[in-house]
């Protein structure tokens, strides 16, 4: 019959941290907006401009009218 050989406990291979199987990237799908991972920044920096620029026009208007 074979003998069962007992490894001592300070011989025993050294355990990994469960972080390690964590990817430490930074997810940018959730905190980044579409245009700025796809290069359509200026396009919509500029759209968002004009729709600043129409929302002033409007509120003007509308102070005009109440004036009126």
């Amino acid at each position: 019959m074979a003998k069962r050989r007992i490894t001592p406990l300070g011989k025993h291979k050294p355990l990994r941290s469960s972080w390690g199987a964590i990817p430490m990237q930074p997810n940018r799908d959730a905190t980044e907006p579409y245009c700025f991972r796809s290069g359509q920044y200026p396009a919509m920096q500029e759209q968002w401009a004009k729709a600043q620029k129409q929302k002033s026009v409007e509120a003007g208007l509308a102070i005009l009218k109440r004036l009126m």
